[in-house]
């Protein structure tokens, strides 16, 4: 429980070189800095001093955690390299072995992408995020490719990625992702 205090009572330091306030009673009390420290922050010690300063390492780091976050569209930006020791046998049988998203918009909202495969074939073209209710979808709209992949000019992709600040990963089973690692990071 946090007390406010009225620190108009506090007193400055006195000649001994200590800190001084007047209790309630009115009485002049010595007090160490740190004592004078948990007065204005109105805290006692004890239980009460480790549960507050608990729930301040708490706040700072949700605080910072706030400061790093980013929007699926600011993470997605840039290259990812699929990395073959991690995930199921498809994943590089059939997955693209490079991601790229470019950060310049064209076309308004749609940007950039071109995904590389084994081989040489490719497909490339515009992507955009669509926000539903619980969840993000990076949809992809294919206007180039490799013969390989030349079916999908014109058609729409939704995928199943789940883009995080460092890497991008697409489930390939109902235990292992598929993962792609941002390239330099």
């Amino acid at each position: 429980m946090v007390e406010l205090v009225d620190t108009t009572d506090l007193n400055s330091v006195d000649p001994n070189g200590s800190c001084g306030f007047k209790s309630r009673s009115g009485y002049k009390q010595n007090a160490s800095p740190r004592g004078v420290f948990s007065l204005v922050l109105g805290v006692r010690s004890g239980k009460r001093d480790i549960q507050s300063m608990k729930r301040l390492c708490f706040l700072v780091l949700g605080l910072a955690s706030l400061v790093h976050c980013k929007t699926p569209e600011e993470s997605v930006v840039g290259t990812f390299v699929l990395d073959s020791e991690v995930g199921c046998s498809t994943c590089v049988e059939t997955g693209p072995e490079v991601m790229s998203f470019e950060e310049d918009a064209t076309e308004g909202m749609l940007r950039g992408y071109r995904f590389e495969f084994d081989g040489g074939a490719y497909h490339a073209g515009l992507y955009e995020f669509v926000y539903l209710e619980s969840s993000v979808v990076l949809v992809l709209y294919p206007e180039t490719a490799s013969v390989e992949h030349f079916g999908l000019i014109g058609s729409v992709l939704q995928s199943n990625y789940r883009v995080g600040q460092r890497a991008i990963r697409e489930q390939c089973n109902g235990l292992l992702d598929c993962v792609w690692r941002r390239e330099g990071g």
